[in-house]
């Protein structure tokens, strides 16, 4: 005789899943040590009662203090002279770099003219035109 109880069992329910969608839910129930079914079903009550977007709304909420923290430090350290002091002398190096590359950029180009001239390849305005168009100049241009 079947047994008698007060709590009527849930009715069954049944779909199709593409082969693409099965083997993700087969690969997530592998991961979470369960069946595709069960974990089916965890699923489709997770996404009718919000559980998912609960994690995920929780999730944006611990980025967004965790980005206002990261704006906070960066203020701060604007604000330190320490910063300041670092970021000064990285232009000083920076102008001094350009300057010595400008330099070694003209020594190249006269050179190359020196090269094309002298190995008879070009006359001095061909060789000019030939640098100017080839090669970039010390304030970076053609």
């Amino acid at each position: 005789m079947p047994r008698q109880t007060s709590e009527r069992r849930p009715d069954p329910v049944s779909f199709r899943l593409d082969a693409h969608f099965l083997s993700l839910l087969q690969e997530r129930a592998k991961g979470l040590n369960t069946s595709a079914g069960d974990c089916a079903r965890r699923l489709v009550v997770d996404g009718l009662s919000g559980g998912e977007q609960a994690v995920l709304r929780d999730e944006i909420s611990e980025l967004r203090t965790e980005v206002a923290e990261l704006r906070q430090l960066v203020s701060n350290l604007t604000k330190s002279d320490a910063f300041h002091r670092v970021r000064d002398e990285l232009k000083e190096q920076i102008g001094s770099f350009r300057a010595e590359f400008g330099e070694y950029t003209s020594v190249f180009r006269t050179v190359v003219v020196a090269l094309l001239v002298g190995g008879g390849r070009l006359d001095t305005d061909e060789a000019l035109a030939w640098v100017n168009t080839n090669l970039a100049s010390p304030d970076g241009g053609g």
